[in-house]
């Protein structure tokens, strides 16, 4: 998976808001961690993706 669509999915994932098992998930694989329950961990990596794509994530939105 290259940036682009890394970071198309965590925009469209963050502003989505899927489900809460979707999330974990994908926050638990990001993180390497095997806890079924990680609001607070969960919501902060939404918020980073999504604040590194609109605010000054151009360089990753471009890159080939």
């Amino acid at each position: 998976m290259n940036y682009r669509s890394l970071m198309s999915f965590a925009v469209g994932w963050g502003a989505t808001g899927s489900s809460t098992l979707t999330r974990t998930a994908l926050g638990n694989s990001l993180l390497g961690r095997q806890s079924t329950k990680s609001s607070t961990v969960d919501t902060n990596i939404r918020y980073f993706f999504v604040g590194q794509a609109t605010n000054n994530g151009e360089a990753f939105l471009i890159q080939p």
